[in-house]
């Protein structure tokens, strides 16, 4: 677990006893999250190791993709929308560490077992590194959507097809594919979330980042909106 703390700028008169006391109170609310951690963790019953990391967000940027290194899955917070969690800590751990990510939504607290899957697939390496990375959730799903949102509708796209191979190749791991190809949507993100609805989705997998940070914080791109909007876990992966 981390606690973030902000620390204004310094060299103000009386600066050091505002900073001192933003620390402590950060200090109360760390110390009442890992209270409670630790006491859900403890019904658990299982091996875990509870870590925490008080500091400034560039210390938590760069100690969570260190740290993410040694794990097999993180999960946050939605990194947008009106509940913001740290988009920082996010890029750091899909670019620096090329980490798997969960983004929970701010009303889902304990999330389901996801049953049905919706998978965003594009013939892409983001795309196919996210389904290598969500195999596990897909072989335990009952349901897997592969969900194809047309960029284009040229002969040449219909008759290669790659989602065919993709859904082959999710049946070499005994995963029964259902594949959807949708219409051109205006914005992808949009028609992935809109699929999800239509099936009951516990979760969507789809590939991070299939444009550049820079224009997609600027023209908006499927995962700024699946993170902003999603109202299920979405899994994510570069």
């Amino acid at each position: 677990m981390s606690n973030r703390v902000e620390v204004p700028l310094e060299g103000h008169p009386g600066m050091e006893w505002i900073i001192a006391e933003i620390w402590d109170q950060a200090k109360k609310t760390g110390d009442a999250l890992e209270d409670a951690l630790r006491q859900r963790l403890d019904r658990i019953g299982q091996i875990r190791e509870l870590r925490r990391i008080d500091a400034a967000l560039p210390q938590l940027s760069s100690t969570a993709a260190r740290l993410a290194r040694s794990s097999d899955l993180f999960i946050c917070g939605r990194p947008y929308g009106g509940e913001r969690h740290w988009p920082e800590i996010l890029e750091a751990l899909l670019f620096e560490v090329c980490a798997p990510v969960i983004c929970l939504p701010p009303a889902v607290e304990r999330p389901p077992i996801p049953r049905t899957i919706v998978v965003g697939w594009r013939d892409t390496s983001d795309c196919a590194n996210a389904i290598k990375a969500a195999l596990p959730f897909l072989k335990a799903a009952e349901t897997v959507h592969l969900v194809c949102i047309a960029d284009s509708t040229s002969d040449e796209e219909r008759r290669l097809d790659p989602s065919a191979d993709m859904a082959r190749h999710l049946s070499r791991h005994g995963v029964a594919v259902d594949v959807r190809h949708l219409p051109h949507w205006h914005r992808a993100g949009e028609g992935l979330m809109n699929e999800a609805d239509l099936v009951g989705a516990d979760m969507i997998v789809a590939g991070a980042y299939g444009h550049s940070r820079w224009r997609e914080w600027i023209l908006g791109g499927a995962t700024r909106e699946l993170l902003s909007e999603a109202r299920v876990p979405v899994f994510l992966a570069r």
